[in-house]
């Protein structure tokens, strides 16, 4: 009672292959112009092999992005960054690579000491007004992404929308399907 009896259209997806093979099913079907990695789940290297992977089956022009729920280490976070420079340069970001504010301007402050610009995305570090000049101030995100329901609705996302406008940070819908 109540089990989903559909078949699963895109099978397992635990390599770089096969997650590219799912990457292409997805963007043939609904036209999808970026692609975010849902990390901290494989080994790092094998994550880092999957972007690479993605890069060059996508090239440029779609933008990629990594989210391992600051599920990695400052050391890890940074080891990806340095890595992956390349493939998330342009639009792409690292979302919410380590634990905390402190822990992603940790990421950011090491990055930029080597020049690598990759901005930091949060959905999990920064989850309310109160937490966005903070944010700014330690420069630990560079990209808010808002979830309408957790924020208060519309209007509380366009007060967030003039904040970060204020502020010079970038903001972005985390869970667009809301609206």
């Amino acid at each position: 009672l109540g089990a989903d009896a559909r078949e699963d259209e895109y099978g397992e997806c635990m390599d770089p292959k096969s997650i590219v093979r799912q990457c292409k099913q997805m963007i043939a079907q609904y036209g999808f112009k970026e692609i975010k990695l849902k990390g901290g789940v494989l080994d790092p290297d094998q994550e880092i092999a999957t972007i690479q992977a993605l890069r060059a089956e996508f090239g440029p022009a779609y933008p990629l992005r990594i989210d391992p729920n600051c599920a990695w280490s400052v050391e890890t976070s940074v080891h990806i960054g340095r890595v992956l420079k390349e493939e998330l340069s342009g639009a792409g970001y690292l979302e919410d690579p380590a634990p905390g504010l402190d822990g992603n301007a940790e990421v950011r402050r090491r990055l930029l000491a080597e020049e690598i610009q990759t901005p930091i995305a949060s959905n999990v570090c920064v989850t309310s007004f109160e937490l966005v000049p903070q944010a700014w101030q330690n420069d630990a995100v560079q990209i808010v992404l808002s979830d309408p329901h957790y924020w208060g609705g519309i209007r509380k996302q366009i007060q967030l929308s003039q904040l970060c406008e204020t502020l010079g940070m970038g903001l972005s819908m985390h869970s667009n399907n809301h609206l």
